[in-house]
């Protein structure tokens, strides 16, 4: 029985991510460890540059060029950051990461984000939430979305690289679009049904 619910309750989750809302949170500004370059800045993964206008998750990003992803200095990658920053405090419950789309364009490829850390912060920098070891994938052109517990008061989301594709032999890594939302209606629904089942299978 407790297998059965886990699968149930991962499934569950993956639908809230994929139903997250249409209305996406876009951070306001955003700071980085380490950049290439004023063509390869943090500033690319909060403006769109890559996407079309009102992009949902959905939407695949345009392959890597300048102005259009964030990208490390040679030899940075792991413990490298990026972190985002809301004017007002934002409600959140879902991460949408367009990974980096190197592969195929850039001379030494791999650049992509495999295992990172997100970090939850409020405005006096107290952590909130904090998730380690989330698995990404590489080679996808539309929005990766991670589910995590809603939580309020979120003024800065820090994520931090601890892996890259290609075992880590690439001395680049970066991303191309970040965004944020709360679970959509329907998929909170979801949400409460797996945790009411899990309540009763566990009586």
């Amino acid at each position: 029985m407790t297998k059965t619910f886990t699968i149930c309750a991962l499934s569950c989750v993956g639908l809230a991510a994929s139903a997250a809302s249409a209305s996406l949170i876009r951070p306001d500004s955003a700071t980085a460890t380490s950049t290439f370059s004023g063509l390869y800045d943090i500033g690319n993964t909060i403006d769109g540059s890559g996407l079309p206008a009102n992009f949902t998750p959905a939407d695949a990003h345009a392959t890597y060029t300048t102005n259009n992803h964030w990208t490390t200095a040679n030899g940075d990658t792991i413990g490298e950051s990026a972190t985002f920053y809301f004017n007002t405090p934002q409600t959140l419950g879902v991460f949408h990461m367009w990974n980096h789309r190197s592969n195929g364009i850039a001379a030494n490829p791999h650049y992509e984000v495999t295992l990172f850390d997100l970090i939850l912060r409020d405005s006096a920098s107290n952590v909130l939430l904090s998730l380690t070891n989330v698995v990404a994938q590489p080679d996808v052109a539309v929005a990766q979305n991670f589910s995590f517990a809603q939580t309020a008061n979120v003024s800065s989301v820090q994520l931090v690289v601890r892996a890259t594709a290609n075992n880590n032999s690439s001395p680049y890594t970066g991303l191309a679009e970040v965004a944020f939302s709360v679970p959509a209606p329907g998929a909170a629904a979801l949400l409460a049904l797996a945790g009411l089942t899990a309540a009763r299978r566990r009586r």
